[in-house]
């Protein structure tokens, strides 16, 4: 069920991202691992229980599109703000978890660590792109 939701999500975040700056959309590609991320987090054992609650719950907030800024309404900038959530949650977590379990469910092309860092670092840059 994942695997298909992750497929069908990648492709039509690259669809809405077509008309965006390479950088802005290289963030919004990096949506779905972060989500596919906190979902597979949230099953793992390894995960204290109230990470795991947080993880689900951000997960469910993103794959529903009701959040703050839904991607319904904001287009590109709301796909962002998904990201930017996910991304502070995996960062409040990212010392309390062992880089075995990051290793085993984290499907992105950089380093995670690196990743997030990068996202909330230059957050603010992403949104007048679009």
């Amino acid at each position: 069920m994942y695997d298909t939701w992750y497929e069908n999500y990648h492709r039509r975040i690259y669809d809405w991202t077509s008309d965006c700056s390479v950088r802005s959309a290289e963030v919004v590609l990096m949506l779905p691992d972060l989500v596919q991320l906190l979902l597979d987090l949230s099953r793992d054992g390894r995960v204290g229980q109230e990470t795991r609650r947080v993880f689900h719950e951000t997960a469910e907030t993103i794959m529903r599109g009701v959040d703050y800024l839904p991607e319904g309404v904001a287009g590109t900038v709301g796909l962002i703000e998904d990201a930017v959530s996910a991304a502070k949650h995996l960062r409040t977590a990212l010392p309390t978890l062992h880089p075995d379990v990051l290793a085993a469910h984290w499907r992105g092309e950089r380093p995670l660590p690196d990743a997030v860092d990068d996202l909330l670092h230059r957050q603010d840059d992403f949104a007048p792109r679009c």
